[in-house]
C-alpha cells in the first residue's frame, strides 16, 4: 500500500510539475512510469485483495460487489482472516 501511495503521488506531482514545465522529456518519462508503475500495483491489489475505488469495482464489472463481502468489523471477516494470530 505504501508503494501504491507513493506512486499516486508521484502522478500527481509530475502532472502539476509537466503543467509548467512541458518539454521536459525527463519528466515526461518519470511521469509516465510513475503511471505504470502505480497501474501495476494498483491491479496487482485488487486482484488479490479487492477494490481500493469505487472506479476499480467499475473496472473489473463488479459496480457494487464491494459492499457483499464481509468488513473489518464484522465477525465473519474476523473468523476467516489472520487478524490477532
Amino acid at each position: 500500500m505504501r508503494q501504491l501511495s507513493a506512486y499516486a503521488f508521484q502522478v500527481v506531482e509530475w502532472g502539476l510539475y509537466l503543467d509548467t514545465h512541458p518539454t521536459d522529456t525527463n519528466a515526461k518519462n518519470q511521469y509516465n512510469w510513475a503511471i505504470y508503475q502505480e497501474n501495476c500495483l494498483r491491479n496487482y491489489y485488487t486482484t488479490n485483495f479487492g477494490p481500493l475505488e469505487i472506479r476499480d469495482n467499475d473496472a473489473m464489472g463488479q459496480e457494487w460487489a464491494w459492499i457483499e463481502n464481509p468488513w473489518p468489523w464484522d465477525p465473519e471477516f474476523v473468523s476467516t482472516s489472520n487478524v490477532g494470530r
